[in-house]
C-alpha cells in the first residue's frame, strides 16, 4: 500500500520513510505541498500523512486539494503535527485524525495500520455499490464504555447517543464482562485504570470471553499515560482529543466494522456462485434417484401381483434421496445466510465443522479431475476444542480450497501433468493444525508476501475479487490463530493454520 509522506524536514522524512518501509509500506516522500500534489496525482497513494506547516502552504490546504482532485479524492489522510490546536482545521479539510509527532513509533504504526484497514473498507464499499445486503445498517452500533467515573460515563453517554450510537455503560471489569456477554458490542472503549484491574487486562479478557462477540477495543487514556501501553498492540483514544475528533474516529471505525461484515457475506456469496454449477449437479443426483424410483413404483403398481410390501424398499430409497437433497440445500442456506449479529467466538469441537466445510468439495474436485485426499489424525491425541466459530471455520476452509482449485486450474493450462491434487490434513495435537496443500501454480516470494492484502489478485480482471485470502486472514485473527503459507512457483502452495486450543469444558 502506498503512503504519501509530506514534511519539510529532511530528517523527519528519512526517519518515517525507513519506519514505514520496514512495515511493508511503499513510501512517496515530498517536502512541499506542490510537490506532494504532483506526486499524488501521478502515483495515486491510498494514504496521506501530512505535516501542517510547509513552505508553500499548510497541510489542511493540501488535504482539501487532494480531496478535490478526481485522481486523489479517495485518499485517507491524517495530519502529522506536534500542535494539537490544528486538529479542527485538519478535520474540516477532510483528515480522519491528527497523529501527534510526540507519539511513539509503535503508536504511529498502529495508527497507519488502522488507516490501512479503513482504506480496505472504503474500497470495498465502492466495489459493492450494486450489491444489496439485508439490514446491514438497521441495528444501532453498540459501544461498551467502561470508566469508574460516573461523570465521564454520563458525558460520553450523552455525546455518543446524540450521534446515533447505542451505549452500554460499565464501571469496572466485572460488570463490563457481564454486559459484553449480554449485549455483544461491536466496539469497547476502556479506561486504563479501573477499580478491579486495567483496561489492557479487560481487553485481553474480552477477546477470550465466550459470547462477547470479540469487539474491537480502544484504551481511553491521556497522552502522558499512553507510554505504559507500549507493546500491548492496543490502539488509544486520547482524553485530550476534542468531542468532534472522537466522534470522527468512531464513525470511521463503525464504517470499517460494517463494511467488514458486508465483505465476509459477499465472499460467501461469491464462493457459492463459483460452485453453483457443481452444487446443481449435487442436487440433481438425488433428484434423478427419486425420479427413477417413482418410475419403478409406477411399473410395480401396474403388475397384477402387486402388493404394498413391495413399495417399502423403493420408498426408503426415495426418502434417503430427499434427505440428501435437503441437506445440500440446508448447507447452502446456512452458508449464505447473513446474520446481523456478530459471530461470537467460543470453544468448540472442530471436526464436525471441518467435515461440513469439506462436504461439497468431494464431488467438486471429482468433476474437475482433482484428487482430494483427506487425513484427520485424531486417533492418538486427546480431544481438544479450538477457539473460534463454526460457520467461519467452514468459510475459512471454503476460501482456501477454492484458492487451491484456482491455482491448479492455472497450472494445468501451462502444464497438464501431474494431475491436480489437494491434500487436507488435520491433527488434534497441540496446537491443533489444519494443513491444505495443492500442486497448483504456486507463488513467488512477492506474491506470497502480498497474497493476504485486500483486493490483491493474480487472476485476470473479472476472474477474482482478491478478497478470499484477506478474509481468511481476518477469520484467523479473530480465532487468535496463525495462518502461514509455504509456496514454490509452479510446484504448489501449503496453507497452515495453527489454532488456539483448550480441553473441552466438563
Amino acid at each position: 500500500m502506498k503512503v504519501l509522506l509530506v514534511d519539510d524536514s529532511a530528517t523527519i522524512l528519512s526517519v518515517y520513510t525507513d519506519l514505514l518501509q520496514k512495515h511493508g509500506y511503499e513510501v512517496l516522500p515530498a517536502s512541499t505541498a506542490s510537490e506532494a500534489l504532483e506526486i499524488a496525482k501521478e502515483h495515486q497513494p491510498e494514504i496521506g500523512i501530512i505535516d501542517y506547516a510547509m513552505p508553500d502552504g499548510n497541510g489542511d490546504e493540501l488535504i482539501h486539494k487532494l480531496h478535490q482532485n478526481p485522481r486523489t479524492q479517495g485518499m485517507v489522510c491524517a495530519m502529522h503535527s506536534q500542535h494539537p490546536e490544528v486538529v479542527d482545521k485538519a478535520l474540516t479539510a477532510g483528515a480522519i485524525e491528527l497523529i501527534s509527532k510526540d507519539d511513539s513509533f509503535e503508536r504511529f504504526i498502529l495508527r497507519i495500520n488502522a488507516m490501512k484497514r479503513l482504506v480496505g473498507a472504503w474500497v470495498l464499499q465502492r466495489e459493492m455499490n450494486d450489491l444489496v445486503l439485508p439490514n446491514s445498517h438497521d441495528d444501532a452500533f453498540r459501544i461498551l464504555f467502561v470508566d469508574d467515573s460516573a461523570t465521564i460515563r454520563e458525558v460520553y453517554y450523552s455525546l455518543l447517543t446524540t450521534h446515533g450510537y447505542e451505549v452500554i455503560l460499565a464501571e469496572d471489569k466485572h460488570s463490563a464482562l457481564k454486559l459484553a456477554q449480554q449485549t455483544r458490542p461491536q466496539l469497547a472503549i476502556l479506561d486504563y485504570y479501573l477499580p478491579d484491574g486495567t483496561g489492557v487486562e479487560l481487553a485481553r479478557e474480552l477477546r477470550t470471553l465466550e459470547g462477547a462477540g470479540d469487539p474491537l477495543t480502544l484504551i481511553y487514556t491521556s497522552r502522558s499515560e499512553s507510554k505504559s501501553l507500549k507493546g500491548t498492540g492496543l490502539d488509544v483514544l486520547y482524553k485530550e482529543d476534542s468531542d468532534e475528533m472522537i466522534v470522527h474516529r468512531l464513525d470511521s471505525i463503525k464504517r470499517y466494522v460494517l463494511a467488514e461484515g458486508q465483505m465476509i457475506h459477499a465472499s460467501r456469496l461469491t464462493a457459492l456462485g463459483e460452485m453453483s454449477s457443481m452444487i446443481a449437479h449435487e442436487i440433481n443426483q438425488p433428484m434423478m434417484v427419486i425420479s427413477t424410483i417413482l418410475d419403478r413404483i409406477r411399473r410395480l403398481g401396474s403388475k397384477p401381483d402387486f402388493s404394498p410390501e413391495q413399495l417399502s424398499k423403493p420408498l426408503d430409497q426415495a426418502a434417503s434421496a430427499v434427505v440428501k437433497a435437503n441437506e445440500i440445500i440446508r448447507h447452502m442456506r446456512s452458508y449464505s445466510y447473513q446474520d446481523n449479529e456478530i459471530p461470537s467466538n467460543r470453544w468448540f469441537e472442530p471436526l464436525p465443522a471441518i467435515e461440513h466445510g469439506l462436504q461439497f468439495f468431494h464431488s467438486i474436485c471429482q468433476q474437475q479431475g482433482v484428487e482430494l485426499e483427506i487425513n484427520i489424525d485424531n486417533e492418538n491425541a486427546a480431544p481438544l476444542d479450538i477457539w473460534g466459530e463454526e460457520r467461519q471455520l467452514e468459510q475459512l476452509i471454503t476460501n482456501l480450497i477454492n484458492n487451491a482449485l484456482h491455482a491448479i486450474e492455472e497450472r494445468t493450462k501451462k502444464q497438464p501433468q501431474p494431475n491436480g491434487k489437494i491434500w487436507v490434513h488435520f491433527t488434534m495435537e497441540t496446537p491443533p493444525t489444519l494443513t491444505i496443500q495443492d500442486n497448483g501454480a504456486g507463488m513467488d516470494e512477492e506474491q506470497r508476501l502480498r497474497c493476504m492484502e485486500p483486493f490483491y489478485t493474480t487472476k485476470n480482471i473479472g476472474d477474482g475479487t482478491g478478497l478470499g485470502l484477506f478474509i481468511a486472514k481476518g477469520i484467523v485473527r479473530r480465532f487468535q490463530a496463525a495462518l502461514t503459507f509455504d509456496s514454490q512457483k509452479d510446484l504448489g502452495t501449503t496453507a497452515i493454520i495453527r489454532f488456539k486450543s483448550d480441553t473441552p469444558s466438563a
